[in-house]
């Protein structure tokens, strides 16, 4: 018994670090595409830096949708795996991109990209799941629930995305921040992304499946989709539009963020130097108070607002409605900074 319990809680901490390497993952490619504008001036044009950019999100509501059904219909640990099997392979082949030209280079890094994408965004669903089915089954942790999902889906999803800063600042030092070494710096750090999730697998896959999984799945039967619908349409509407409103309004706020920074030290310099600290601080409250209220509790509301036999279909299209937002929130911004002159500065 000891040692179900065990496993239970270890498959809680297994899902955050999951779900923190999914943070790193989709982090690195922003902050090395800085070092890579420098490598490949020429080559590494606006639209290509998109297309780098959109790749991995492109991926994960393809594998936020896909794995799902994987997940319900084929099983927890299967979609551990598969999911797993699929981020390594994108974030090698990331690694590993190389090409006749540079344009050759950056489209197998963009395809990459994209399969890793499909990896991490089945892991987020599959982690999300499993966690929330392993905390209901011992009562010590059912009972903090909620502070153990705000760990494992929000803090430890933050964290991955600091260390995705961190470690490409920590080889540039090592490596005392030369030109010439940009390029090891930046397949280093995709490398270690990789190192991240394997490190991980093999414990993911010996812990033992929830009993609610082996009572509730519907493995040899076919999900009534339609009656599904139905019943809970009104969670489900609730879940993805308030996850979609919440990305949607932080990935519009970020390059306001950026530009409002760049016109306060272009213009106004040290005489308003106050206004940008204090933007600074308005702009950390604002994100605090986003991580508190819906960073914290969607996923747990998204895991607990529907039954284990449809649960990795309902968290995985909440979560893809989340990155559509984020998308569109980025898209819609663009033109629009774009049409106040506002372009140089953005990108």
């Amino acid at each position: 018994m000891e040692r179900v319990c065990a496993s239970k809680a270890m498959m809680v901490v297994f899902g955050g670090l999951a779900i923190g390497s999914d943070g790193f993952n989709a982090s690195i490619i922003g902050n090395i595409e800085l070092l890579m504008g420098v490598i490949y001036p020429k080559s590494l044009t606006t639209a290509v830096a998109t297309r780098l950019s959109n790749a991995f999100m492109v991926g994960m509501i393809i594998g936020m949708l896909s794995f799902g059904y994987i997940s319900d219909k084929l099983g927890r640990k299967t979609g551990t795996v598969l999911t797993t099997t699929i981020l390594v392979l994108g974030i090698s082949l990331s690694a590993g991109a190389n090409g006749l030209t540079e344009d050759g280079m950056f489209w197998m890094l963009i395809i990459a990209q994209g399969i890793a994408g499909a990896g991490a965004g089945g892991e987020y669903l599959v982690a999300g799941a499993g966690a929330a089915e392993a905390t209901d089954e011992v009562l010590e942790i059912r009972k903090r629930r909620g502070f153990i999902f705000a760990m494992i889906g929000d803090l430890s999803a933050s964290l991955g995305f600091a260390f995705g800063s961190l470690v490409p600042l920590t080889l540039l030092l090592c490596f005392h921040q030369r030109v010439q070494h940009y390029e090891a710096v930046w397949w280093a750090s995709l490398a270690i992304g990789a190192i991240a999730s394997l490190s991980i697998c093999w414990f993911r896959y010996r812990m033992v499946v929830s009993s609610a999984y082996q009572k509730s799945s519907m493995k040899k039967q076919r999900i009534p989709y339609y009656l599904v619908i139905k019943k809970y349409w009104r969670p489900l509407l609730g879940v993805c539009g308030s996850w979609f409103i919440s990305l949607w309004v932080t990935a519009a706020i970020a390059p306001v963020t950026t530009t409002s920074l760049t016109l306060s030290a272009i213009f106004i310099h040290y005489r308003r130097s106050g206004q940008s600290i204090l933007f600074i601080v308005f702009y950390g409250i604002f994100l605090t108070l986003g991580e508190v209220g819906p960073g914290s509790t969607i996923v747990l509301t998204a895991s607990e607002s529907f039954p284990t036999a449809i649960r990795g279909h309902a968290v995985g299209l909440a979560a893809a409605w989340s990155k559509a937002g984020a998308a569109i929130g980025t898209q819609v911004f663009k033109p629009i900074m774009a049409s106040w002159g506002y372009d140089e500065l953005w990108r």
